[in-house]
């Protein structure tokens, strides 16, 4: 039996199914019996009776706090596949406010006489008219005519309720001083498993606010644990909010009540796209999250992809609901907040004519950085700033230097650390797999300044891996020091090595998203010029694009390829360019990126149903035998995920599943594959990429 047949069910106990104390008198000399299905439904309908008795809220709350019912339309399913045209209910909900509160019937009386109001359009509501509206009822309730400003007074008093003053934005930037004026430390908790970045929005005088920022969940091996978008509203009680509705079909949450790590408890819900709510209700007001972790995703994407229920427990789990928010200083706040736009503003012009050659390099090459942080450092003392790229996870460091006024790139394979003293430090480390380690070797300042030699004349001193004066290692669950890099080590104890690390510290550096760097003096960005280009919208501006890519040489090898097909990759729209050496086999896929080509996925393989990549290739073992790897990667999204990974052992057969490390028979190995068909793509002769 399905639960939505119980809960049918559940209005038509009395009728259908129930016999009265009457009708059993009437009856008594009779052998009645109910039919089994009845029974057991009965039996079941009781059970989930006494299920909703103790935990109502917790499948419900959301039906509790519901306004308004509008019938729709669903076309689509779960997966976003057509299906009979089905008549459904969509509520609008209250976020703050109670069931039965004077919040909630305030809001929903304001939100009803919104509806029916006519629009701004309608009545020809010029500039002067809004002029008129005070500025906390024209920003914070959306007023624009003196009737809904008496409308908005009248429930405000018939449900005795303040009007919150008007709204004082910021951006990132700005978020500490903001929440020093709210007396608010962090809205995360002290120990949080994870992390946010700064957050931008508005305070709405005294003291309610809303923030917008990303998080990412610590322990979490998903990729949507590390870009969390949430939207977070402080709503202080007794004052009637600018907003705090949603429009929601209910029947696609799942509801649950939670108790935090802290003993707070908490109303949440998610549905299948990973978007969710957390609510929390504190003697000081409440607290409203929207929650989104497939943030750029597809519109219907796969469970796995998305946020579950463990996961927005584990985001709950990351928030101080001990906040006691204090009302503004409006002025001091403001004359803050335009004190530090304003040496922001002077920064970018700065920035601008200080860097004209970094600017010129990021024009061009920024696609490819696109999710990079960069920093400015004079490496060499030589009284002219460096530029340093770099993304956390990531690998690889550039090293951007100027030299006669042009910015040159030198990309370091490899982590590295800018220590205080000048000198680098080198990371190497492997923790995917069970042979984990981890070494970190300390170097002294070069002749030159830098960890590379860019010397091209010639001369100057070469750094190499040698030169390293200390370090400290860990393997094996051992921890050692080593006085150079050819130094097997001495064990010492994991607090000697963090002394160790310690006094080598990093040098303190203004890490800011190479997405915000300023491109010229009006405050335009690298990401407002990089949104702005046109993406081809025919094949032919396709093969035009990559001819022209090809020419400049952001295509690879080109002169190895005998063929090439355009197919979207990773199915978001974009037409890709699949770089074959024989015409079956991918070798390189390339995608356009803010007008530029750039690596999609490297090596390809061969396509498979459903999008997956299947590459294989043959390595020598360790007694040089013939090993054959097989890995089968597909796309979600813009990452990459392995979906299996296995070696099989020429000589004897063997195959090993090298995601699990465990062995595997010929059969579950062939069977694997034959689940992966090969899908045959109409490659064309290279020749034809320049017509």
């Amino acid at each position: 039996m399905k639960g939505m047949d119980l809960l049918n069910a559940l209005g038509q106990v009395q009728d259908s199914y129930v016999t009265s104390a009457g009708d059993f008198r009437e009856n008594q000399g009779q052998s009645r019996r109910l039919a089994l299905h009845r029974a057991w439904l009965i039996a079941a309908i009781i059970a989930l009776l006494l299920m909703l008795v103790s935990c109502a809220a917790v499948f419900f709350w959301l039906q509790d706090r519901s306004i308004r019912k509008e019938p729709y339309t669903q076309i689509l399913d779960s997966e976003g596949h057509y299906i009979t045209p089905t008549e459904k209910v969509m509520d609008t909900v209250t976020m703050f406010g109670s069931s039965g509160s004077n919040l909630q019937k305030a809001m929903a009386e304001w939100w009803n006489f919104r509806l029916d109001y006519p629009a701004a359009f309608d009545l020809n509501v010029t500039e002067a008219d809004y002029e008129k509206i005070p500025e906390n009822y024209r920003y914070t309730y959306d007023c624009y005519t003196l009737d809904m400003v008496e409308k908005l007074e009248e429930i405000a008093e018939k449900y005795d309720l303040q009007l919150l003053g008007t709204e004082i934005p910021f951006q990132r930037y700005q978020y500490d001083t903001v929440l020093q004026a709210l007396g608010v430390t962090s809205l995360l908790r002290s120990d949080a498993q994870g992390e946010m970045e700064n957050g931008q929005g508005y305070i709405s005088l005294p003291k309610n606010f809303y923030f917008e920022f990303l998080v990412s969940l610590d322990g979490l091996e998903k990729a949507w644990a590390e870009d969390i978008s949430v939207n977070y509203s402080f709503s202080q009680l007794g004052y009637f909010p600018g907003f705090g509705t949603r429009t929601l079909d209910l029947e696609q949450f799942r509801q649950w009540k939670y108790t935090t790590a802290d003993g707070t408890e908490v109303f949440l819900a998610l549905n299948q796209q990973g978007a969710g709510i957390i609510l929390a209700e504190l003697e000081s007001g409440s607290i409203y999250m929207d929650v989104d972790s497939n943030l750029g995703g597809p519109n219907f994407p796969e469970p796995e992809t998305v946020m579950d229920e463990n996961g927005l427990e584990r985001l709950a789990d990351l928030f101080d609901y001990s906040i006691q928010p204090q009302s503004v200083d409006a002025a001091a706040l403001e004359s803050t907040l335009d004190a530090e736009r304003e040496a922001q503003e002077q920064k970018m012009r700065d920035s601008v004519k200080t860097y004209a050659g970094f600017t010129e390099y990021l024009l061009e090459e920024g696609p490819r950085f696109t999710k990079q942080e960069y920093a400015f450092c004079d490496l060499n003392g030589d009284g002219t700033e460096d530029m340093i790229l770099w993304a956390d996870g990531n690998t690889h460091t550039w090293f951007l230097t100027m030299e006669q006024g042009k910015a040159h790139e030198h990309l370091w394979s490899g982590e590295i650390r800018i220590l205080e003293n000048g000198g680098f430090g080198i990371i190497n480390r492997n923790e995917e797999t069970e042979e984990d380690y981890f070494y970190y070797y300390f170097y002294p300042p070069m002749d030159n300044g830098y960890p590379f030699r860019f010397d091209y004349s010639g001369n100057g001193p070469e750094w190499t891996y040698e030169d390293a004066i200390c370090g400290v290692s860990f393997r094996y669950g051992t921890w050692k020091k080593h006085t150079s890099i050819q130094d097997t080590g001495t064990v010492i104890q994991e607090s000697e090595a963090e002394t160790i690390i310690a006094q080598h510290p990093e040098k303190k550096l203004d890490w800011q998203p190479v997405w915000d760097y300023p491109v010229d003096e009006n405050g335009r960005t690298l990401g407002d010029e990089l949104s702005s280009r046109t993406l081809p919208q025919s094949d032919a501006e396709y093969l035009a694009f990559y001819a022209d890519a090809a020419e400049q040489g952001d295509i690879w090898f080109l002169n190895h390829y005998t063929h090439f097909a355009l197919y979207d990759l990773n199915q978001d729209g974009i037409q890709d360019i699949l770089m074959s050496s024989d015409g079956h086999s991918i070798e390189y896929a390339f995608t356009w990126k803010y007008g530029k080509a750039v690596t999609q996925a490297s090596p390809v393989g061969y396509l498979c149903e459903g999008n997956a990549m299947r590459y294989e290739e043959i390595r020598s073992g360790k007694d040089g035998e013939d090993l054959l790897y097989c890995q089968i990667r597909q796309f979600e999204g813009n990452t990459l995920v392995t979906l299996a990974d296995m070696v099989q052992n020429k000589a004897s057969g063997e195959w090993t599943d090298q995601l699990t490390g465990l062995p595997m028979t010929a059969e579950e190995a062939e069977a694997v594959i034959a689940s992966y068909p090969r899908v045959e793509l109409s490659f064309r002769p290279i020749d034809e990429l320049y017509q």
